[in-house]
């Protein structure tokens, strides 16, 4: 299970949590029903700071930064031992007369043995990382034992007696029998301080800049000489700044000790104690203040007070708006012609729909905005088992086509909307603003293109040049790719009967979206006309340039609800209820629909993600 997974579960289970204990609460006269849900969102913040912070000692305690009177440090390295990275990251320490200490996993012992057998010769520390990487904070006390079990079969196969039984969860995720378990078993969890992120190559300069950072008694540093995941990372600008790291920590009149060691020296920081008292206070603060704005009843009333028959009526409307998008879709994929002007992608709904169903899935839970090349993923997978191949460059092109006939299609029934129904003042100046991020949104990906070349003119592409421009392009922002894209795709810009039914059919699936906003209105008693639903059909589709959470979870609600109270005077707790039913009908069909297709495509969320960056990940990167 990987770590979005990991995580969609934990919000999942979080959501049923807080559902259930609003939905007892009500049930509860109104100060003990308060109570309850404000308890249950305390011990929810809580249990989420435990499980994904690698040093909170809620579920027992751990090995963590501390103070330490000596100036000493450590220095340790997970995931490995690499074939490639390991015996670098060992030279780089023998030469420095560094002892560092590496949580290695079983299934990589297994496969280099010889390489745990040498950093114990070389007077490091070896000890446990699991035994294939798997995430802890779901997992049980059996699931907990076998990983360290099995890991430590295979260290003391390699090394025998000179293993450490020190133990560091997998992004430090536990449950709450992690610490519990490793300690019946004799080993002891340990932390880590800082977030390097060595992993994602950001480049040696700002690698070596966040551990100085950090740089001070008592910390434990965090590194990479491995991949968890299997898929032999490249860890080569860990290598290059390891020494820079360690002169700095010289320089600073530091120590590097093995973790045992600094282990025997930490004290608790009195400071850290402080900031995290106060913060859980404000926490509590803030929970109470909330419920005096809010009634927590607005979330049990998103299942106990919607009216069931507008429910269908959204739910059959969103539906309606991913089929027509689907047809857009296909009629940019059925312009497409060879030189003697016949047709060459043969692609039905059955490819088009669960493609598009994917893409919302993971545009739904992943912060990124991977869905786009996600879409192009599964929709070339698809074709490609029936034996027709579709180009990414074409692909892509009739994606960026179909999302110009979105773009044209959207503004013209907002404008629609503006003329035709009466709308607030300020709806207008929204529609402003978001021709105006359009175009901002433009200008700077054009400025970065430019600029991009400049750079590309004066000096060669470097590597990390490469991953920069590959994120830039898998988000979807990148002036030549989509001018290369549209030349392969713009073949419907030439067929006037494709193009005047791609314009219908993106129009009918704007109409759709705006029928399932003003159906989900009434579903949840607000009796306003069409011109509200536009407005929020406009401040909903403002929120999705700005994917900030998974979802936009929270920074819907607030722009949705914000804009009924303050231009309809819609009561906030009925228009919090209804911007969450609201969310929660379009994920129904973004998630649910697009899990269902992604267990018929025989792909997992991390099986396909990998496979959405490889496909995303432009030419000569």
């Amino acid at each position: 299970m990987g770590k979005r997974e990991v995580i969609a579960r934990f919000v999942a289970a979080s959501c049923a949590w807080v559902v259930t204990a609003a939905i007892v609460g009500e049930q509860l006269p109104k100060t003990y029903g308060r109570l309850l849900v404000g308890s249950a969102l305390l011990a929810l913040i809580a249990w989420a700071w435990a499980t994904f912070s690698p040093n909170a000692p809620v579920f027992g305690r751990v090995i963590g930064p501390g103070v330490a009177p000596g100036r000493q440090i450590a220095i340790t390295f997970d995931d490995g031992p690499s074939l490639e990275w390991t015996p670098r990251v060992l030279e780089v320490l023998r030469e420095s007369g560094v002892r560092a200490t590496f949580f290695c996993l079983g299934r990589n012992v297994r496969a280099h043995p010889e390489l745990a057998r040498r950093i114990v010769e070389d007077g490091h520390e070896l000890a446990s990382h699991g035994d294939d990487h798997s995430l802890l904070a779901l997992a049980g006390p059996r699931q907990i034992a076998h990983q360290l079990r099995t890991a430590e079969a295979s260290l003391h196969e390699a090394a025998g007696d000179r293993v450490t039984r020190l133990f560091r969860t997998p992004h430090g995720f536990r449950s709450p029998f992690v610490v519990r378990v490793a300690r019946e078993l004799g080993y002891r969890v340990v932390g880590w301080r800082g977030t390097i992120f060595d992993t994602a190559r950001p480049g040696v300069p700002t690698i070596v800049a966040r551990c100085a950072s950090v740089l001070e008694p008592g910390t434990i540093l965090l590194l990479h000489d491995g991949d968890g995941s299997g898929a032999d990372g490249d860890r080569s600008q860990t290598v290059a700044a390891l020494p820079a790291i360690i002169a700095t920590a010289r320089e600073r009149g530091l120590e590097f000790v093995p973790v045992s060691t600094l282990a025997e020296q930490l004290r608790p920081h009195r400071r850290r104690a402080l900031k995290a008292g106060a913060g859980a206070l404000a926490v509590a603060v803030l929970v109470f203040a909330l419920s005096q704005r809010f009634s927590f009843g607005v979330v049990a009333d998103v299942f106990t007070h919607a009216r069931v028959g507008f429910v269908l009526l959204a739910l059959a409307a969103n539906l309606g708006s991913v089929a027509a998008k689907a047809l857009t879709w296909q009629a940019a994929l059925d312009a497409i012609e060879d030189d003697h002007g016949e047709r060459t992608i043969d692609a039905s709904l059955r490819d088009v729909v669960p493609a598009i169903f994917v893409g919302f899935l993971l545009n739904t839970i992943l912060f990124a905005r991977l869905g786009e090349v996600a879409r192009v993923t599964v929709l070339r997978r698809r074709l490609g088992a029936r034996g027709v191949d579709l180009p990414v460059s074409t692909a892509v092109g009739t994606l960026v086509t179909e999302q110009i006939l979105s773009g044209l299609t959207l503004i013209a029934v907002l404008v629609g909307i503006i003329i035709y129904v009466p709308v607030p003042r300020q709806a207008v100046n929204l529609l402003a603003v978001l021709s105006g991020v359009i175009l901002f949104v433009g200008a700077v990906a054009a400025g970065i293109e430019l600029w991009a070349r400049v750079r590309r003119h004066r000096m060669p592409t470097t590597k990390d040049d490469a991953y920069v421009e590959r994120w830039w392009h898998l988000l979807g922002i990148g002036f030549t790719s989509t001018v290369q894209s549209l030349r392969q795709g713009q073949a419907i810009f030439r067929r006037p009967r494709l193009l005047a039914w791609g314009l219908a059919t993106s129009t009918l699936s704007w109409l759709a979206q705006l029928a399932g906003i003003f159906w989900a209105m009434r579903a949840y008693h607000i009796e306003l006309g069409v011109g509200a639903a536009g407005v929020v059909f406009l401040a909903s589709n403002l929120v999705q340039l700005f994917p900030i959470t998974p979802g936009n979870l929270g920074v819907f609600q607030g722009v949705t609800a914000g804009g009924l109270s303050v231009l309809y005077n819609v009561d906030p707790n009925s228009a919090v209820t209804f911007s969450i039913g609201l969310q929660l009908i379009e994920a129904l069909l973004g998630v649910g629909v697009g899990f269902v297709f992604l267990s018929m495509e025989g792909l997992s969320l991390g099986a396909l993600r990998r496979q959405v960056e490889k496909d995303g990940k432009p030419s000569g990167a």
